[in-house]
């Protein structure tokens, strides 16, 4: 597609973008519209922080979540480049101690199996919550996380399986994943405010606080804790974004310079495992949907489409481009969850492909309201369990007491307070309201624990449901002594 075709073709898109966000109710955004090597348009609009009214610019940094499984899905190809890993050889050979749940994964899993989800592993999401443990000791922890699906039956996103890509890049390499997208990617690019951390995003002046919908508007909220690694810890701004795109365009070549060859770039792009019905939202104008290497491949009215979302608290991305059409967009959002980035996107590609307008505002707008009267729903009140009473002689609180271990997932440790009991799960902490005689809940309703017994009634294990996919997390009763590394 021609430069001044697509210039023509965008005439109006100031006035879209300002239209969208208030009807999205979105603080801040973040847009940028690239061909071939060439930025066609960015700009921000609205507010990076609502309350002191200072403004988004192109540099204003969000974060991006998973739309950084593609910088480690480049990372993985840059390997193969050099040699040091290739795509279908088991990871076991590079990393002898590696280890699975599933034997049969543990010997033949490879890096095409990590970088397009077909692993068994669900997202087991919990076990990067707020984690004390090193890159290491969570790799080493993979071997207790039971899949969900056997090996390579199905697509699967897994979060937890893009995180250990990253520890096996610094075990492999003893260089970390951080390091090689900074080095072989932020800096050839010119990404100069790209990074890994809020601490580092938050120690500068020009990035967007997070926001969501509440009940009386839009509400500033805590930076997400969570540690996400090679899954999804990249802040970044769409002037950077829209280098990486124009790299993605080039097959690999970025201003001159060739990072990858051209040849490794098209296997990121091409589809290696479909993705099923009921995992994306889709509409007809996008009828299938498949996984490349670190990319989401669809055909967009009769166009291949490359792209890869993100969410984190608080904020909503989508990256995408047209090889075949040379064009690509980014949109960035600070507000969680929203489907303002893909709605805007879908009806700039329309634009700049000259397509029958859709109403991809009003269709947005309902799958927006299902989902917000779904998240009501769960949260929405609910008769409070009739708690038991605060001592049965059968089974004393005091018995509940004590520390439970889960080798991948850590410990739990339950106090008496007061009448009752409270948890502790890492830097959670929650009194708890008993159910019956075995099953207790946190004090939000959010969790629920279930101990089991022996034949003598003694108290051996408690049990949550932390990962949905999977039976439920079973923690053992340590004695006193037990180590709980």
């Amino acid at each position: 597609m021609e430069k001044s075709v697509c210039l023509e073709r965008m005439s109006e898109i100031t006035p879209l973008i300002e239209q969208s966000m208030r009807e999205f109710e979105v603080p801040g955004l973040a847009v940028a519209v690239v061909h071939k090597q060439e930025v066609l348009f960015r700009s921000g609009f609205g507010w990076r922080d609502a309350a002191r009214q200072l403004p988004v610019n192109t540099e204003t940094i969000f974060a991006i979540g998973s739309s950084a499984k593609s910088f480690t899905a480049m990372v993985l190809a840059m390997l193969v480049q050099e040699g040091k890993i290739e795509w279908d050889t088991p990871v076991k050979q590079y990393w002898p101690d590696f280890r699975m749940h599933d034997a049969v994964a543990t010997e033949l899993i490879t890096f095409r199996d990590i970088a397009c989800h077909r692993s068994g592993i669900p997202n087991h999401q919990f076990l990067f919550y707020k984690p004390e443990l090193t890159d290491q000791q969570l790799l080493e922890r993979l071997r207790y996380l039971e899949p969900s699906l056997p090996f390579r039956q199905a697509w699967q996103y897994s979060n937890a399986m893009f995180f250990i890509a990253g520890c096996l890049i610094e075990s492999i390499t003893g260089t970390p994943w951080e390091q090689w997208v900074q080095s072989n990617i932020f800096t050839p690019l010119g990404m100069k405010n790209s990074n890994f951390s809020v601490a580092h995003t938050t120690a500068g002046a020009n990035y967007s606080l997070p926001y969501d919908i509440a009940k009386d508007g839009i509400a500033e909220i805590p930076f997400t804790a969570d540690r996400a690694g090679a899954a999804g810890d990249i802040n970044t701004c769409v002037a950077d974004l829209a280098a990486w795109v124009s790299l993605q365009l080039n097959q690999g070549s970025f201003q001159g310079h060739r990072l990858l060859s051209e040849e490794l770039v098209q296997e990121l792009h091409q589809p290696q495992v479909v993705i099923g019905p009921g995992h994306l939202l889709h509409f007809p104008e996008m009828p299938y949907s498949a996984y490349g290497l670190g990319w989401i491949i669809d055909t967009y009215r009769g166009h291949k489409l490359v792209h890869h979302g993100g969410k984190n608290n608080g904020f909503t991305a989508h990256v995408s481009f047209m090889p075949a059409d040379e064009i690509g967009i980014v949109v960035l959002a600070n507000r969680d969850s929203s489907y303002l980035p893909d709605c805007l996107a879908y009806t700039l590609y329309d634009q700049l492909l000259a397509k029958e307008p859709i109403d991809w505002t009003g269709r947005f707008k309902q799958e927006e309201a299902k989902m917000r009267k779904m998240m009501d729903d769960m949260n929405a009140p609910s008769e409070p369990a009739e708690p038991k009473p605060s001592y049965d002689p059968l089974f004393p609180f005091d018995d509940y007491t004590g520390h439970y271990h889960h080798p991948a997932y850590g410990g739990i440790t339950i106090h008496r307070l007061g009448q009752g009991l409270s948890m502790e799960i890492r830097t959670l902490s929650s009194a708890l309201i008993q159910l019956d005689e075995n099953c207790f809940c946190s004090e939000d309703g959010a969790l629920q624990l279930t101990y089991t017994r022996d034949d003598a009634g003694s108290i051996q294990s408690l049990q949550m449901p932390l990962e949905p996919s999977v039976n439920e997390i079973v923690f053992v009763k340590q004695q006193s002594g037990e180590d709980d590394a």
